[in-house]
């Protein structure tokens, strides 16, 4: 059994804010699932992220396992947790396949060149994220998608139990976003990977995370199975607007956002 990662009483407050980003939060993120973090902007969301990483200092209040976070040795977390954030800016020139490759930085020594065992990994990563077709072209020259993706083959190449994604899919197109949710809910079903990410669109969310938490203003305003959270009268608290709900032909859950002219003519 992996290990779970608690949070008991987080809060925070920057030194430039007059109140706090995170209030008093307290939950446990079970291994093996695929979480949802949903929540209007503004609500804590990427802060929630960054201190569970470690980004962000969390005064012993998050444990990963029987430790907290300040206990654990930055290779050795390296190990445990990976990362792909809203946005990745490099003004260095590698090519896909070398950045992919520092994902794997935690395994491979100061003066020690990649095994078979990295490269191996690197080559996975990158067929899973559709990459391997301009493994050779420089960073410096990709889209903005092309490099979402290859910053998440990098997450993965790095072979963590825990993978935090903040707003992963914003640069890329329909498509792309489908398969890059398909390959972390595979990662999750096949290896158990514990998959956490910031979404905006809740329908993907409904779709692909069988847990969700609701963020609102700092605080934790209701987390656990996603059928039992995603429910009309909480996304509505949560994001100050009305949902319809519909299903689809084929059988799935869709929610459409009221906008305040749809829910007047709905009322009349």
């Amino acid at each position: 059994m992996k290990n779970n990662l608690s949070v008991c009483g987080l809060s925070w407050k920057p030194t430039s804010s007059d109140k706090p980003v995170l209030s008093d939060l307290t939950f446990v993120l079970e291994s093996g699932h695929f979480y949802g973090i949903l929540g209007a902007n503004g609500s804590g969301k990427t802060s929630l992220i960054k201190h569970l990483l470690r980004l962000l200092p969390s005064k012993q209040s998050i444990c990963l396992g029987s430790k907290f976070l300040e206990e654990y040795r930055q290779k050795e977390l390296a190990k445990l947790l990976s990362y792909v954030p809203q946005n990745t800016v490099s003004e260095a020139d590698f090519t896909v396949k070398e950045f992919v490759m520092m994902g794997r930085n935690p395994y491979i020594g100061r003066f020690e060149s990649p095994g078979e065992e990295d490269v191996c990994a690197v080559e996975e990563a990158m067929q899973l994220t559709n990459c391997s077709g301009f493994a050779f072209k420089s960073i410096l020259y990709l889209s903005g998608g092309e490099l979402q993706r290859v910053v998440a083959a990098r997450a993965i190449a790095q072979g963590t139990d825990w993978i935090f994604l903040d707003e992963p899919i914003s640069h890329l197109d329909l498509r792309h976003q489908i398969e890059l949710m398909e390959v972390m809910k595979k990662l999750c079903r096949e290896k158990m990977v514990t998959v956490i990410a910031v979404l905006h669109d809740i329908n993907l969310a409904l779709d692909y995370c069988d847990r969700l938490i609701l963020m609102k203003e700092g605080n934790l305003f209701a987390s656990g199975k996603t059928a039992e959270v995603a429910s009309e009268e909480n996304l509505r608290a949560v994001y100050g607007i009305g949902f319809e709900e519909t299903v689809t032909a084929s059988g799935r859950r869709y929610l459409v956002p009221l906008f305040p002219r749809d829910a007047l003519t709905a009322s009349r």
